[in-house]
């Protein structure tokens, strides 16, 4: 019995040998059976298969106002527009959002109660729109503006509102996160983390121009205090159906802010942006065709580096597509998980090009407006 355990062991000791002295076989790259390709190689095949037409001027598309190109190859490290940086915010991860729905203020004590009802029900930020002044300690009574997102619209009597949203922030202890917008003249701001200087870009045009129209919009508001204010600028902007292109004009926006940052000699700063998807009806998804347009829109919003993000229901007036449209967000974040990688279209070479078309075009708009 002892020599069949012996037997047995030298035979499994001598398997084991072979084994791990076994020479490593070198891995095959399976890719190397393949010739590399050029753009050349693509033209000619494409000239073939367009009966000898032109490739680049026969696929290429233009709209609104740029050039989407049929092939892209990388572009030099000079060439990269914008990368999103992480948030650094270890709860909502490194690519970090505010879910803020949207309220309409007409009555502030309303208003604070369904607040504090969607901060419940897991949104992390507010959108407060109001045409007139309001008493702050009543609509923001019982919200912990430490851990949330507190944005604001003045529609109207905006230097009112500012007035009296600065004089609750002196009041105000701990951090606050949010801005205000409202096109309004420059308000020194008294918390520093909250951007008091917030301006609506307007829709309209093509999307370079309405870049540029709101950066020197900006420029002349704050004029020779530019560079103080700065750091306390923030922009809001609607999100259409065009993924692609709302998706670049995001970034754009960071890109070309940061070349006037640069241009006025000011600091660095992290633009604060605000992306708004207004409701979408349209009768042949009836109904809660709205949910398709505002998912592909907060998509666009998030990839393209949002800060704060409101999507507006179908029908305001029904709690559940509110509720609905507040969970958006949350699937992205919670389920989709949106919010694990800081930057996911960072070198992607159509990104790219898209959103340097778009700096290049608004910032020969802005250098033609602005002051020195």
């Amino acid at each position: 019995m002892g020599n069949k355990k012996l037997l047995k062991w030298l035979i499994w000791f001598n398997l084991t040998i072979d084994i791990v002295c076994a020479p490593v076989k070198k891995q095959e790259n399976k890719f190397d059976a393949f010739s590399a390709t050029s753009i050349a190689d693509w033209e000619r095949a494409a000239k073939e298969e367009l009966q000898g037409a032109d490739p680049w001027k026969k696929l290429n598309r233009e709209q609104n106002g740029v050039s989407i190109k049929p092939f892209y190859v990388q572009g030099s490290e000079e060439n990269i527009a914008v990368q999103l940086s992480p948030s650094g915010n270890e709860f909502m991860g490194p690519r970090a959002w505010y879910n803020c729905p949207r309220i309409v203020v007409t009555n502030a004590n309303e208003a604070n109660i369904l607040a504090l009802n969607y901060l419940k029900q897991g949104a992390d930020g507010l959108f407060f729109e109001m045409d007139q002044a309001v008493d702050f300690s009543m609509l923001l009574k019982s919200i912990e503006w430490e851990f949330c997102s507190l944005n604001f619209l003045a529609k109207n009597d905006s230097k009112e509102i500012a007035s009296g949203l600065n004089q609750f922030l002196g009041k105000t202890k701990g951090p606050t996160h949010g801005a205000l917008f409202g096109n309004h003249a420059a308000i020194p701001p008294i918390h520093g983390s909250f951007r008091s200087i917030g301006y609506n870009l307007s829709s309209g045009g093509t999307v370079a121009g309405e870049l540029a129209q709101g950066i020197i919009s900006v420029e002349k508001l704050l004029g020779k205090k530019f560079a103080e204010f700065a750091p306390h600028v923030a922009f809001s902007t609607t999100i259409g159906n065009d993924f692609f292109l709302e998706t670049a004009k995001l970034r754009a926006l960071r890109g070309v802010w940061l070349k006037l940052l640069r241009k006025k000699g000011a600091d660095s700063t992290t633009l604060f942006i605000h992306a708004w998807s207004p409701s979408w009806l349209n009768e042949s998804y009836a109904p809660h065709g709205n949910m398709l347009k505002s998912t592909s829109a907060s998509m666009a919003a998030i990839l393209g580096g949002c800060d704060a993000l409101t999507i507006e229901p179908e029908d305001s007036s029904s709690a559940m597509m509110a509720r609905a449209a507040s969970n958006v967000s949350n699937v992205l974040r919670e389920e989709s998980r949106f919010s694990k990688v800081a930057d996911p279209l960072a070198g992607s070479y159509f990104i790219e090009d898209l959103t340097l078309q778009l700096i290049n075009q608004a910032w020969t708009l802005i250098e033609s407006n602005t002051t020195s």
